[in-house]
């Protein structure tokens, strides 16, 4: 149970989020599936940027080495 909050109010609120969303994907599983893909997409696009980021030497001219 500590594990989804140190407080009594943390607890609480992970508690209201999660009943949330099981409502969500009980009663609305295509806007539930939306959403999953929409979060896939954008943390996919995130992580190619910063894969990028570290693959490729920075440029700039600033940068002391």
């Amino acid at each position: 149970m500590r594990r989804f909050g140190k407080t009594p109010a943390a607890r609480i609120g992970t508690a209201a989020f999660l009943s949330a969303l099981k409502v969500l994907v009980r009663d609305h599983p295509d806007i539930a599936i939306e959403m999953v893909g929409a979060g896939l997409k954008k943390g996919g696009a995130t992580g190619f940027v910063e894969l990028k980021n570290m693959l490729t030497p920075d440029r700039s001219p600033d940068v002391s080495r």
